[in-house]
């Protein structure tokens, strides 16, 4: 866990989480189906982790919680209502990472359709969800720059105990990736990010011992601590434009907001004006209409004007034919 902090710290102060679940009382749940207490935990196993956890109803939630916020947890998406499935979706698009579970006391899963249709996503979902004759186990999937990548060779051992008694049926569309599976092939992780404009992650199987054995095995903290991660970085991505390209918009996913640049040169983008090419090369941190840093913006110098080599007399004119009559 040392290692993690080292890192948390050095990405951001402080991560903040929402995790939308109905809050109930000792005696309205068993230990077993304490989905909520069991990604608490694996969210920050240590006091000294930087990550603030923050629960709301998700009947509750408004704009104003997915501001200055990270990620998003919903471990209970049926409870989310049309206005809530909007903040969700605009919390993504702005950079967002979001993760869904299935709630473990449904039988059918209509919410399934309302998430499809608010994220984007061109995935296929069953209503119902499917229960084994007995437990499946569960394998890495067949992709090759998967979320859960940083883990490398100690995931087949990590998932080696992990089994599966319920499952939610869903074939990810052409743009997503499934980093994990049962034995069977079933889709249990998925993940689809657009560079800039969020991730969403779905975990098809519910975080409660009736479901899988995941929350109790090894695997459970560095499982979410790595979507944690793996998910912000993939969210707001790095996007790369040229320096003093005048079309440099035309290769982001964002249309506003505040450029700033390390060395403190500031650029407002403008949505309706022409927004002047970036001058400087570097990382530029890109903020939000709130003032939230969203993503990175990388400014490279064109290699070829570093080209020594001799130019033709006509390619010289053409170049010089652009400032003036010579």
């Amino acid at each position: 866990l040392s290692g993690l902090v080292i890192l948390l710290e050095f990405v951001e102060d402080v991560l903040r989480v929402v995790m939308l679940d109905r809050e109930t009382t000792a005696l309205e749940r068993t230990f077993e189906e304490d989905a909520g207490s069991w990604i608490r935990r694996a969210l920050k196993p240590a006091e000294e982790l930087p990550i603030e956890i923050r629960t709301i109803d998700p009947a509750a939630i408004m704009d104003a919680d997915a501001v200055d916020t990270d990620a998003v947890f919903i471990l209970r998406p049926d409870l989310l209502q049309e206005e809530g499935w909007k903040t969700i979706a605009e919390f993504r698009t702005s950079g967002g990472m979001v993760v869904v579970m299935p709630p473990g006391d449904r039988d059918v899963h209509s919410w399934m359709g309302s998430m499809l249709e608010a994220l984007d996503l061109e995935w296929v979902a069953q209503p119902e969800h499917l229960v084994p004759e007995t437990p499946i186990g569960v394998q890495r999937g067949e992709v090759e720059d998967s979320i859960l990548e940083v883990l490398g060779s100690e995931l087949d051992a990590l998932l080696e105990p992990v089994t599966i008694s319920r499952i939610l049926p869903v074939e990810p569309g052409p743009a997503a990736a499934t980093a994990l599976r049962t034995t069977q092939g079933l889709p249990v992780l998925i993940s689809e990010t657009t560079p800039g404009r969020g991730t969403v992650v779905f975990v098809a199987t519910a975080p409660r011992l009736d479901w899988t054995s995941l929350p109790s095995k090894p695997l459970m903290v560095p499982l979410v601590q790595e979507l944690l991660r793996g998910g912000i970085h993939l969210s707001r991505g790095n996007q790369e434009v040229t320096v003093g390209d005048p079309e440099w918009k035309n290769e982001v996913t964002f249309s506003s907001g505040d450029l700033r640049h390390p060395g403190g040169r500031s650029v407002f983008v403008d949505p309706e004006d022409t927004t002047p090419g970036l001058e400087l090369p570097g990382v530029w941190t890109v903020h939000d209409d709130r003032g939230n840093p969203t993503s990175l913006l990388v400014a490279n110098v064109d290699p070829r004007v570093g080209d020594a080599d001799p130019q033709s007399e006509e390619a010289i004119s053409k170049w010089l034919g652009e400032t003036g009559t010579w």
